[in-house]
């Protein structure tokens, strides 16, 4: 699967969504803690629950959080649209479609706030954007979504939600495969 688009350097969120994939991937031994927050990222750093949305993608088509939750699931990986950030979520985009379960998707959700080029970042967003491969991009034009979630500006972090929008998983740590495993094995595990 392909999921490499142009406006990830501009990117400030992404998701992923996974349709009924939270039982095939089970952690790994002794990665329990992992999955409640203690290794990688305390969950109570971040808001409980993933705020409601109503985002647009570079189509103009609208998509709600409730309409997301309910294919089983989010993966949010939260970025600024600098370089160095850009950098980690192409990482993180290549780690995650590396581990993913067959019936996964992607969606970023651009936090245009911290973009100072927000017309130029939309403009290839929609001349890039397929909606019918993954990701799905959806457009935050003022970062309230980040902000929901109490996810500080420039701070790169892996969040997961379950089908009811609890957080049950947070990664701070740098993208790799065998954490985009965790994040994938965590999608449905209830909080802990």
């Amino acid at each position: 699967m392909t999921t490499s688009h142009g406006p990830l350097a501009a990117a400030a969120l992404a998701i992923a969504l996974c349709a009924g994939c939270a039982s095939e991937s089970p952690l790994p031994a002794g990665d329990a803690a992992v999955a409640a927050g203690s290794a990688t990222g305390e969950t109570d750093d971040f808001a409980p629950q993933l705020p409601l949305f109503a985002l647009k993608d570079p189509h103009d088509n609208r998509h709600e959080r409730d309409q997301l939750l309910e294919h089983g699931g989010l993966l949010v990986v939260v970025t600024a649209p600098t370089v160095d950030d850009g950098r980690a979520q192409e990482a993180w985009n290549a780690a995650l479609a590396a581990t993913a379960p067959a019936n996964a998707r992607w969606v970023f959700l651009e936090d245009l706030s911290q973009s100072e080029f927000k017309r130029a970042a939309t403009d290839r967003m929609a001349e890039e954007f397929d909606p019918d491969r993954a990701p799905l991009l959806l457009v935050d034009t003022d970062g309230a979504v980040r902000r929901g979630m109490e996810v500080d500006e420039g701070q790169t972090v892996v969040l997961v939600y379950d089908q009811a929008g609890n957080l049950v998983f947070a990664e701070t740590g740098q993208p790799s495969q065998e954490r985009a495993r965790r994040a994938w094995a965590s999608l449905g595990r209830p909080r802990g």
